[in-house]
């Protein structure tokens, strides 16, 4: 029924838009989605919930995709923290063809009929080229989001998060924005410098229209309250400190230079033929940093390994305490249960002792009536 109210438009009906927020982890994705939501996109209702220690104001991301998302890198022997590129090629043709039925479906039944929506997980970076045949097929028209932090702020916030080393976690940043840029660069996109964003919010709102001809269900007078919403000048991380402790690797010079290409673009359009350019001088850097970057990918490696048993202790010692506590409550409930009962039985003692001694007045009683008969009886024989 959908697929043939899309194949039956009317002349001039314009397909369903959906906006894609691209971005490194910790690089203020969140932040953009929630203002976009707020300006009248849709979001999917199976959100991620918020972790205070991680992202108190909540990641905005639908948890379905999340979940396929990782199921898809790790089919292709990757993961989030993987600088190596993700490639259709390596998943079996069976397995990427019933994860492609599942977007689809998914897309289809949550998102298709809204007529504006925004869909956000940093992972996209990596797969978009799977994500962009999807959206095609499902029949939405596709606009892109990069927003850019300083590369040292996002590796300062993940070394501080997962101990991922500074200088892996600029690497990290290059792929995940290059390769993000490279996927989408026939799609319609605008650059979102992050800091920015948080002097100016209402740049934004205007770039959407201006720039990728969106039409905003909000009004412009509006804005600024959407932007109060989903925006913090708290969440501006600094940087400074990193550049001192970072190693001057050849990548990380690249890096600053990436992040002013993309800067320079601030709520436009990236210019195409200097991306192509910065692509093809990225792919040579890799080239000739393989032995630098090989140890840094096993370290990094071992670290999330660390990491994530870290947590599944966590969640062991979490779920033992709340067993202990659940057990010494339940302890409490019985030592309160055995002392009702004993007041219980005492109560009952008691009233057994009064039913005796009313036996015994009564007896008692009774005796000293029948006596004066007895002597009169007695007396008579």
């Amino acid at each position: 029924m959908i697929n043939e109210l899309i194949d039956n438009q009317l002349p001039g009906e314009s397909r369903p838009v959906l906006i894609c927020v691209l971005g490194m982890h910790r690089s203020g994705t969140s932040a953009v989605t929630s203002f976009v939501h707020a300006l009248g996109a849709f979001m999917g209702a199976q959100r991620l919930e918020a972790i205070p220690a991680i992202n108190a104001d909540g990641f905005w991301e639908d948890g379905a995709i999340v979940g396929l998302n990782e199921e898809l890198l790790a089919a292709g022997g990757r993961s989030w923290s993987d600088h190596r590129a993700w490639q259709s090629e390596g998943v079996d043709a069976d397995l990427l063809q019933r994860f492609r039925a599942r977007a689809l479906a998914h897309m289809r039944t949550h998102y298709l009929h809204q007529r504006l929506a925004v869909i956000k997980d940093p992972r996209l970076c990596r797969l978009l080229p799977f994500w962009l045949e999807v959206w095609d097929t499902a029949g939405f028209a596709v606009r892109c989001l990069y927003v850019v932090r300083h590369p040292y702020a996002v590796a300062s916030s993940l070394h501080k998060r997962d101990k991922i080393p500074l200088e892996y976690s600029v690497l990290l940043w290059l792929q995940y924005m290059l390769e993000a840029a490279a996927a989408s660069v026939e799609v319609p996109a605008i650059v979102v410098s992050f800091d920015a964003l948080l002097e100016q919010p209402a740049r934004l709102p205007a770039a959407l229209i201006g720039e990728l001809d969106i039409a905003l269900p909000m009004a412009e007078e509006n804005w600024h309250n959407a932007a109060s919403l989903s925006l913090d000048a708290e969440l501006r991380h600094g940087h400074d400190a990193v550049a001192s402790a970072i190693a001057p690797i050849a990548w990380v010079n690249s890096a600053l230079a990436v992040y002013n290409f993309f800067c320079s673009a601030d709520f436009k359009k990236i210019n195409r033929e200097c991306l192509h350019a910065v692509l093809a001088e990225y792919r040579l850097l890799l080239a000739d940093n393989n032995e630098c970057i090989t140890p840094l990918q096993r370290i990094t490696g071992e670290l999330m390994q660390l990491s994530a048993e870290a947590v599944r202790v966590g969640e062991l010692h979490t779920n033992a305490l709340m067993t202990i506590s659940q057990k010494e409550t339940e302890v409490a409930h019985l030592q309160k249960s055995v002392e009702d009962l004993q007041e219980y039985v005492e109560y009952l003692q008691k009233c057994v002792d009064a039913r005796n001694q009313l036996v015994d007045d009564l007896t008692h009683f009774r005796i000293w009536r029948l006596v004066p008969r007895i002597l009169h009886r007695m007396n008579k024989k």
